[in-house]
Parts: C-alpha cells; sequence; structure tokens
C-alpha cells in the first residue's frame, strides 16, 4: 500500500512518499532535465512520481475500481505531466476512461490537489487551507490497515525532512522493510522519496530499495522562478472577484444578458469577451507554432446568456492557469491589427491580458449600476493593483 504524506508550514511544504510493489519491480534510472526530474520503473517505463522546475509535484496511487479491457498504464500520466504534453485540466472522465483506477496528487503553488477515478466517476477534490495530508493506495486496503496508518502518521511530529524520512521507514513490526500497514503483505517499500518546495527552491531526495539499503539521495535542487508564480497568482486572484461579482447574477439572468440602454452591451458579452482573451492566450501558448491571436474567438453564446455559465468557465480558466507550465522565455508571434504577426512573451501578453480584465470589469459595474441594482463586489474589483495600492496611501 503506497503511502504519501504532505505537510504544509510558511516555510515550506514536504512530500514523502513510499512506492509498495513487487520486490522483483525495481527501478534504478532517473530522468531529469532543465525542467523536471522522475524516477523509472524498469518494468514499464513510466513513473509514480515527479518533480517540475516551477514548483510543480505529483504522484500517483492505486485506487480500487473497475479497469478497461486493454488499459494504457498510469505510469505515463506524470511523465506527460512533467514534459509539458498534458495539462491537468486535460485529465477529465474521458481522459480517464482509458486508464485502470487511480489517485493522483498535486501541489501546485501552496495548494494540494486530488483526482480519484474509480473506473466510473471521476473526482477532483481542492484540499482547502490543508497544512496536513495522508493518502494511501486504496487496492485491497482494510480498515484495520488505515488505522494502523493513523496511528503511526499520529505519533510523529512532522516538520523536516528527517521526520518525514523516519516515518516512511517505521514498518510497525520492527522489521523497518515495509510502510506502515503493510505487515503481511507481498508487496514491499522498494522505492522513497521526499519533496522540498520552498518559495525559492525544489529539492528531490529518492532511495532506490529498502529503507534499511541506504539514505536517501540528493537527485535534483531547482530554482523556482518566484516572478512567475507572482503573475500566475494574479492572473488567477482577477478572476476570483469575477466570479465573486458574477453569482449575484445567477437569479438575476435577464439583466445579465440584457443591455441597460442603446449605448451600452449586457453584462453576459462583457464577460464573454474578457474570457475568450485567457482562454485564445492559453491555446496559443500551448499550441506548437505559439501563435496567439486575440480576433480568433470562440464567442461562446451560453457564457454570454447565462451566469452559471459564465462561472463555470471561470473555474475551468483557473485550473488551466493554475497547472499549467508557465515558461518566462516562452516566445510568440501575436497577431496585431494589420493583419502583421509581432514578436512577443508570455508575461507580456499575461500583463495585456490581466489589464483587458480589468478595464471590462469596471465596465460591468458600470452597466450594473444602470440596471439599477445595487451589486457590491470585492472593493478591487475594475481596479489596478496599482490604484487600489494609491487608494491605501
Amino acid at each position: 500500500m503506497c503511502i504519501l504524506v504532505a505537510v504544509k508550514s510558511q516555510e515550506d511544504i514536504i512530500i514523502g512518499f513510499n512506492r509498495d510493489e513487487d520486490p522483483d519491480r525495481q527501478h534504478s534510472n532517473y530522468r531529469e532535465n532543465n525542467t523536471s526530474i522522475y524516477p523509472v520503473d524498469e518494468r514499464s517505463e513510466g513513473t509514480w512520481t515527479g518533480a517540475r522546475k516551477d514548483g510543480h509535484y505529483f504522484a500517483l496511487l492505486n485506487n480500487d475500481g473497475l479497469s478497461p479491457k486493454n488499459p494504457i498504464s498510469r505510469g505515463t500520466i506524470i511523465p506527460a505531466l512533467l514534459n509539458k504534453n498534458l495539462e491537468w485540466g486535460d485529465i477529465d472522465i474521458d481522459f480517464c476512461k482509458e486508464y485502470p483506477p487511480f489517485q493522483l496528487f498535486a501541489v501546485v503553488g501552496r495548494e494540494f490537489y486530488l483526482k480519484v477515478w474509480d473506473g466510473r466517476k471521476l473526482e477532483v477534490r481542492k484540499i482547502e487551507d490543508s497544512e496536513f495530508l495522508a493518502v494511501s493506495s486504496s487496492y485491497g486496503v482494510s480498515d484495520q490497515r488505515m488505522e494502523i496508518l493513523a496511528e503511526k502518521v499520529g505519533k510523529y511530529t512532522l516538520e523536516t525532512v528527517q521526520d518525514i524520512e523516519t516515518l516512511l521507514s517505521d514498518s510497525g513490526d520492527g522489521s523497518n522493510l515495509t510502510s506502515p500497514c503493510m505487515v503481511g503483505a507481498h508487496s514491499r517499500t522498494i522505492a522513497s522519496s521526499v519533496a522540498c518546495i520552498t518559495n525559492s527552491n525544489l529539492t528531490f531526495w529518492s532511495r532506490s530499495g529498502r529503507p534499511d539499503e541506504g539514505d536517501l539521495v540528493k537527485k535534483a535542487e531547482f530554482e523556482i522562478d518566484s516572478k512567475l508564480e507572482v503573475s500566475r497568482k494574479l492572473s488567477i486572484d482577477i478572476l476570483k472577484v469575477l466570479l465573486v461579482f458574477l453569482k449575484e447574477f445567477i437569479p438575476l439572468e435577464d439583466i445579465y444578458k440584457t443591455p441597460p440602454n442603446k449605448t451600452f452591451g449586457a453584462i453576459g458579452g462583457q464577460v464573454r469577451h474578457t474570457l475568450e482573451f485567457y482562454n485564445i492566450l492559453l491555446d496559443g501558448l500551448k499550441n506548437n507554432e505559439a501563435i496567439i491571436d486575440y480576433d480568433n474567438r470562440s464567442r461562446k453564446k451560453e457564457v454570454e446568456l447565462l451566469p452559471q455559465k459564465a462561472i463555470d468557465e471561470i473555474n475551468t480558466i483557473i485550473e488551466r492557469f493554475t497547472h499549467f507550465d508557465f515558461s518566462e522565455n516562452w516566445e510568440a508571434k501575436k497577431k496585431v491589427f494589420s493583419g502583421a504577426f509581432v514578436n512577443t512573451s508570455f508575461l507580456v501578453e499575461l500583463d495585456q491580458v490581466f489589464n483587458h480584465t480589468i478595464h471590462h470589469e469596471a465596465i460591468m459595474q458600470l452597466i450594473s449600476q444602470c440596471h439599477g441594482i445595487n451589486i457590491n463586489p470585492p472593493s478591487d474589483f475594475g481596479l489596478a493593483p496599482s490604484t487600489v495600492k494609491y487608494l491605501q496611501i
């Protein structure tokens, strides 16, 4: 039963992970490049854990449930996430139908996420404000073994990498050969890893073999680009402010989709137009040719007419932004009004989309006032960060 423990403090996040498997199933190789590192299973060429330079961490555990007739190996999921061939948001129910049941854990920024697939339904969880999380593979796991896990975890003060290592090495039977609650099972711990994520660094240690066969060895240390994480957070925060505003319009659907006069359009049109820029930017960066064309819009009518659809669209964009592997040096071509293409970068375009959103949020507030309704959005709704800072002086 694989065990994952994640601990969050003000300074760092530490994740420990034991891989319990058939003793004959080993690994010794690691794949490392400028952006990620992960151990390689010698039998399947896949992996069960890995870390990325932008501070993302992933771990895969088994789950009970139904498996398809000719499943794709679960071990292919994390390499695809690490190598940017797959986005977190791409892991939907249609994607999962090709795989055996699994639990996929992720750390993004300072948040814990979990996707649980049982062969029929996909459950997506954001572990809100959690400072501690323990997850185990649930394949064939009894209540008794879960009680043993809870007892073992509860007896430790988990604050340092060494604390996590001690827990991972505690078998509960004195043998020091297996994870907690694996006593009496055929599987044994064949690998352990610990990742420590701070605001500026991600360090990854690993050990191949049993806990008594050596110490954890540092395999990689990445410097996290904090400027990118600040940009990501600002983009998500401004969309969350828009969410608060839109929730007021769920019972006011007619007002949401109706212009107040001949001067202004409807709030729904402003929202649809604003969100299109986010999707165009993300789709353009995901495209191998990296071409951004803000005139090439999908114009989703349901987002323009139904506030709940707009809320759903914002949540999807927030999830994409949360898990997208941005690069400060990511270059692209942008189509301008003359039809020509000019060189641009991710940070330049993100700044444009951010300010474009602020501009349209201010218009939305004005339209709501023209309708004669009193909406009290967050105090920074429609205001640039520089304006908010000025007003606070």
